[in-house]
């Protein structure tokens, strides 16, 4: 038996929409990434979604048109435990990320699904582990100047890579539009010009023309489509994930020193976080018994293991057996 932390399935839903972006002879950006633009900024209560290829170039995009519309530099104000892509892009776009003290930058992480806030000026959601999840009845994302999701095969909701970016701000998703495809002076949502509807005029073509700087943060449109199959399920997923955290929980909440994550309905569970004082001993038997693990990030007590909706009632059984036998529990 072996126990993912992640998984994803292949159904005939998703093999049916990689063929139809086959048969449409299109693969780069088209039509599928802006139905999932559209959809998914509608999923989170926000006006604009720009999808790039990773949750990494989303959160650089945001910071490079913060620098672009307002000026931002120095220090940018976030949590020292996350998945180091948070600070690897802060640093990529010349900025420095500070863990304490004041910024007119924040990127407060959501971390697992769970909401954590931070203040200041210009303030971007790190959601790329929070898709669907509740605060004060508002979906993360949707409360800073932008929000960005990653969509990396163990996140909630999958397509192997791509990203997002969300705001409701019309100047944000105009900037960002440009910078995601090397700063070219054409913004529109969809390319008039193939069907000779382009309201700007030939030369310069605006395609090929940069008034700023940009990379390359395009997706496809296979990553879109596969999104977009994930999206019609993201109640299942969510509700699938709740149910399991719940059942973990009672299954393990007579051990000592073990410290469970905390249930709640409001929460879109990445994975199952635990916290131990012999972690590195708990991971090996874990691995041993055929159950994946990950170390927390910048957290020498903590771990989590998989509560993917394929888990089965088997695998979950399998677990808490696993935890009592460790723990000496019969």
């Amino acid at each position: 038996m072996r126990i993912k932390v992640g998984d994803f399935k292949i159904g005939q839903e998703e093999r049916q929409a990689i063929n139809e972006v086959l048969d449409s002879g299109r693969i780069s950006e088209g039509q599928k990434t802006r139905e999932f633009e559209q959809k998914w900024a509608e999923y989170i209560g926000t006006k604009y979604c720009v999808a790039v290829n990773s949750g990494t170039s989303a959160l650089m995009a945001s910071l490079y048109t913060l620098k672009q519309l307002y000026g931002v530099k120095g220090d940018v104000l976030t949590h020292k435990t996350t998945f180091v892509a948070t600070h690897n892009a802060i640093r990529a776009c010349g900025l420095n990320p500070i863990f304490e003290g004041e910024a007119d930058v924040a990127i407060p992480v959501h971390l697992f699904g769970y909401p954590h806030f931070l203040n200041a000026k210009y303030v971007i959601e790190d959601a790329c582990q929070a898709h669907g999840s509740l605060y004060q009845g508002k979906r993360l994302g949707s409360f800073g100047i932008m929000g960005c999701f990653s969509f990396y095969i163990a996140h909630n909701i999958q397509a192997g890579e791509m990203g997002a970016v969300v705001t409701d701000s019309l100047e944000c998703y105009k900037t960002l539009k440009k910078i995601k495809a090397h700063g070219r002076l054409c913004d529109c949502p969809v390319c008039l010009r193939p069907e000779g509807k382009c309201p700007r005029p030939v030369e310069p073509d605006p395609r090929f023309t940069y008034d700023m700087f940009g990379l390359n943060f395009k997706t496809t449109e296979f990553q879109a489509a596969l999104a977009l199959c994930q999206l019609k399920k993201a109640n299942w997923i969510m509700k699938t994930r709740q149910r399991n955290v719940r059942y973990l929980n009672n299954g393990l909440k007579d051990i000592s020193g073990l410290i469970l994550p905390k249930f709640s309905k409001d929460i879109s569970y990445l994975a199952y976080p635990i916290l131990c004082e012999n972690r590195q001993d708990i991971r090996q038997r874990l691995e041993e018994a055929g159950i994946e693990s990950r170390p927390i990030f910048n957290d020498t007590k903590g771990f989590y293991i998989g509560v993917h909706q394929y888990l089965t009632q088997e695998d979950l059984d399998y677990i808490i057996l696993t935890f009592h036998k460790i723990y000496g529990i019969s």
